[in-house]
């Protein structure tokens, strides 16, 4: 708002820019635990070779969302993995925060439920599901929310009641699974062959 639109619009595309690039940052230090630091950086540049990432020329959500869905998910196998009800807290916060973001985040809540059970399916040591009772609280009330005021997802509420036809929600859902295939492995992929042609 101070001086010209257009300045200000090309100043905001730059900040983000900067805000979307962001996502590097959390899968970056959490890669660390698992492999040598260049490899690490390296996760954390493909991240950005998204093409979500295309996004940060509009004044959309899209460019905040990502680098905060990036830590949420991280928060949440780091909780996952610890059990902690720090750990948990610091996951519900950030689980939040994408929420106010893009309500549609409220996946989030069961991806931390789903999470903890595969890891513990998956477990040599089945150790009890008890310490994650605030998940278990959290998915109970979240479901009681959504079961009796659908109206709190705002446009979404025509979602959660569940009026689609199959033929047209099947063909959505095969859309949205190609596109992951093209965001998770054909786009990575390619901009590394590219990487590696140019060094």
């Amino acid at each position: 708002s101070a001086g010209r639109l257009a300045t200000g619009y090309a100043s905001l595309k730059l900040l983000q820019a900067l805000t979307m690039s962001l996502a590097a940052v959390p899968i970056s230090f959490y890669g660390r635990r698992f492999m040598r630091p260049g490899y690490a950086i390296v996760a954390g540049a493909l991240a950005l070779a998204s093409p979500l990432t295309l996004y940060s020329g509009f004044l959309m959500t899209e460019v905040l969302i990502y680098p905060l869905g990036a830590f949420a998910l991280l928060a949440i196998a780091r909780a996952v993995e610890t059990a902690t009800l720090r750990d948990q807290v610091i996951a519900f916060g950030a689980i939040g925060l994408t929420i106010l973001t893009r309500v549609q985040s409220v996946v989030l809540v069961a991806v931390f439920a789903t999470a903890i059970v595969v890891d513990w399916l998956l477990s040599r040591e089945r150790r009890t599901l008890r310490p994650f009772w605030p998940v278990w609280s959290v998915l109970v009330a979240a479901g009681i929310s959504v079961a009796a005021a659908p109206g709190l997802f705002g446009a979404y509420e025509e979602t959660l009641r569940g009026h689609y036809p199959l033929g047209p929600a099947a063909s959505l859902i095969g859309e949205h699974f190609s596109y992951l295939a093209l965001s998770t492995a054909v786009a990575p992929v390619v901009a590394l062959a590219l990487l590696l042609i140019a060094v």
